[in-house]
């Protein structure tokens, strides 16, 4: 089932209902009573504890807001203003523009100005207010409010975003500009000679299109008829000169990308007036050649995407579109046959007499296929968010789709989104409507079982009073046939989703499990029905009076580039069960690098050496020191030299019961180039046999090659059978996470 969520302009409220099943929602609960015509939103986390949040920016009161997500399930808490001083706010986005871990908001506005708002502690706290990047762009006042917008991006590839802006500005016979703002990584920008475009219309895409790990940009240019361009990225913040695929597309109103063939590159397909559909065929390299057109597709094609509704692991391209009478709407299937991108099968999966748009295929009843979720209106005054369910599985070569389900009336949408709003691992719908109103809808599609608790350490007192939190904790619940782990979070709370009937037994799986008592040693559920919550709580007891530290380092950013800046995290952790206080050092190959920066406060420096202090370390308590350095550029440092860095940590006391986790070291070699997706081992590839007992240091590195951040992310990766997963344990994130 599905809850509900919005902000509307009319009674100028944000309010959220929830769905109590049978498609019967619950009474309106008000989390704001402010807004004044609501122009764009996101749903991201501000406040970097693994909740989303929800940005908004409104037009008649000039502000940008954000409203905290106070449990994670979708229980909001006051308007946090960000700023009320922006004048016809005409595009939102946000990123870690400053690389502090959390993000902040970028602004630009029909006055002219590009505005950004620093997160200063990563709690939400816009501190230092507005910051104006630029002030002189040429608009059109008010009016021109749709004829803006911003992105961020990382369009130079130096780990650091960027901010791109696009206007409409009717000058000297140019009549849209997009402006480039690359960032030094501290917050100072510099802006790039405009790119300029006669005809500029708003289709924009900033994607990798030749594999090089840096984002170019597709766009469509003209009216009547239309210019299919793209940009490659020289990967400095420059593009090479704009390339075409034709001058003579019939007003191509839409377009997507997406692997049509199956080659892992980005293919292109555009949807024509007068109803041609044509994919193009990427080389990998960003060179692309017209592979097939799909004619008698209706008349304007209004959307386009590629994606899989057939459930066969093949990218299909689904339309949206009027026919020439611009009487009857028709949503549309063109299948990918082989999954090679060879459509001889069409499917009208919808025929309609009133408008339908911003169409989203989503499994909207949990019978794993695909319904149809959009927005229907006609002259009648009809605006309302309706879905329409799949009757079910493919019969022969034809879908079956009921009559339309209204979920909200009088709610026309204007863009619909998906993100896990309330931290439940399925994806809830999240949307901005015509009457200036943002919704949720709570997804309760899923149904499983729940074992939740917590994890906490008996510091000196009985279990029943502890509440000192174990953090990083695995916890495995186990049928004998299935088994679901995850790790405690902050305040010690676990929570694990059960899929599987089943009775299971719960229980921690804790480091060095000898130097504590965990009470009780295990729970027994019975899980064989669908719907049981089981709470399940653990407490640790030390055994004694001794001292363990651990410390690891990682590279968290790229590769060490001769010129470039490179990134290192220093990961100490106390496995003993006393408080622990003392230093930690950091050796670096000093003639090849040199030191930037660092989280924490240097205490003493000689050449390659620092070292910090630290203090009341709690028992199982991680902490981290992020060092900036650069490399030297050739010829002191070429590609190939090798580079050592050594950590130490001690503690207050020299008879540390395992002094070999003590200290790490790893090796890395500069290079000219690297791959930003990669999984390895810091050991090496190999090594030695009397070693095979010790932990391995794995790091995960992936990116991001869309125009806005990623939200929920998972990744998945099979450990080899000799691997002992219950020993895994986390030692560092660039960004927040949840389980």
């Amino acid at each position: 089932m599905i809850g509900l969520f919005w902000s509307s302009n009319p009674t100028n409220k944000m309010t959220w209902y929830k769905n109590l099943g049978s498609g019967n929602f619950g009474a309106e609960q008000i989390i704001s009573s402010s807004l004044l015509g609501i122009k764009s939103f996101f749903a991201t986390d501000i406040d970097n504890d693994a909740n989303i949040d929800v940005i908004t920016s409104s037009v008649y009161d000039q502000q940008v807001a954000w409203f905290k997500n106070e449990d994670g399930q979708g229980t909001f808490g006051e308007q946090k203003l960000i700023s009320n001083a922006l004048f016809g706010i005409g595009g939102l986005d946000k990123g870690d523009l400053d690389r502090d871990g959390d993000l902040d908001v970028v602004t630009v506005s029909v006055d002219g100005k590009l505005s950004l708002f620093e997160n200063t502690d990563g709690l939400g706290n816009f501190e230092h207010g507005q910051v104006i990047i630029k002030s002189v762009f040429q608009t059109q006042g008010i009016d021109a409010i749709n004829d803006i917008n911003v992105s961020i991006s990382d369009v130079d590839g130096d780990e650091d975003l960027d901010i791109v802006v696009w206007v409409f500005e009717e000058l000297d016979f140019v009549e849209g500009r997009i402006h480039l703002f690359t960032n030094d990584g501290n917050l100072n920008f510099t802006e790039s000679i405009p790119i300029e475009y006669e005809g500029f219309r708003n289709y924009i895409a900033y994607k990798d299109i030749d594999g090089d790990y840096d984002l170019d940009m597709v766009g469509v240019m003209g009216d009547s008829y239309s210019t299919i361009f793209y940009h490659k990225n020289n990967g400095d913040g420059t593009f090479e000169v704009a390339q075409s695929l034709g001058d003579g597309f019939n007003f191509v109103r839409a377009l997507d990308l997406g692997d049509i063939d199956g080659d892992d590159d980005l293919d292109l397909v555009i949807g024509e007036t007068g109803g041609d559909i044509s994919w193009f065929s990427n080389d990998g390299l960003g060179n692309f050649t017209l592979s097939q057109t799909i004619t008698d597709n209706g008349y304007y094609i209004n959307e386009i995407a590629i994606e899989n509704v057939t459930n066969d692991k093949n990218r299909d391209i689904t339309f949206v579109n009027n026919n020439n009478s611009n009487t009857l709407r028709e949503v549309g299937l063109l299948i990918n046959d082989n999954g090679l991108g060879i459509f001889n099968t069409k499917e009208i999966l919808l025929s309609t007499d009133d408008s339908i748009d911003n169409v989203v295929f989503m499994d909207y009843d949990n019978d794993r296929d695909k319904d149809i979720l959009a927005g229907r209106s006609n002259n009648l005054g009809l605006r309302d968010l309706v879905w329409y369910e799949n009757l079910g599985e493919i019969t022969g070569d034809e879908f079956n789709y009921g009559p339309y389900i209204t979920i909200l009336e009088d709610r026309r949408p204007t863009q619909l989104e998906l993100f896990d709003i309330d931290d439940n691992g399925t994806l809830d719908i999240v949307g901005s409507f015509t009457d200036n109103s943002v919704i949720w809808l709570e997804n309760f599609s899923l149904e499983w079982n729940e074992i939740v608790g917590a994890v906490t350490f008996a510091d000196g007192v009985p279990c029943d009073e502890s509440i000192l939190p174990f953090q990083n904790i695995l916890v495995v619940a186990d049928s004998g046939e299935n088994e679901y782990a995850t790790f405690t979070q902050i305040g010690g709370v676990y929570q694990l989703l059960i899929e599987e009937p089943g009775i299971y037994t719960t229980t921690p799986v804790i480091p060095f499990a000898g130097y504590y008592t965990v009470t009780p040693e295990l729970y027994v559920s019975d899980l064989e029905d669908l719907g049981v919550t089981e709470i399940n709580h653990f407490c640790a007891e030390p055994n004694g009076i001794f001292n363990d530290l651990e410390i690891s380092i990682f590279p968290i950013t790229d590769e060490p580039r001769p010129g470039f800046n490179t990134y290192y995290r220093i990961v100490y952790t106390n496995v003993g069960p006393q408080i622990e206080s003392g230093t930690v050092a950091f050796e670096y190959s000093d003639e090849l690098l040199n030191f930037v920066s660092a989280s924490e406060t240097v205490t003493n420096s000689s050449f390659g050496e620092l070292q910090f202090e630290y203090s009341n370390l709690s028992p199982y308590e991680s902490r981290f020191i992020t060092i900036n350095m650069i490399v030297e550029q050739p010829p002191i440092a070429n590609s190939g030299d090798l580079l050592d860095f050594f950590a130490t940590v001690e503690g207050i006391s020299e008879d540390d019961v395992t002094p070999v986790n003590n200290t790490h070291g790893i090796k890395q070699f500069v290079v000219n180039s690297y791959d930003p997706n990669d999984i390895r081992v810091m050991e090496g590839e190999s090594i030695f046999v009397e070693d095979a007992d010790d932990y391995l240091h794995y790091i995960i590195r992936f990116q991001n090659t869309g125009s806005a951040s990623a939200i929920n992310i998972n990744v998945e990766h099979e450990l080899d059978e000799k691997l002992d997963w219950e020993t895994m344990r986390l030692r560092g994130f660039k960004s927040s996470w949840s389980r």
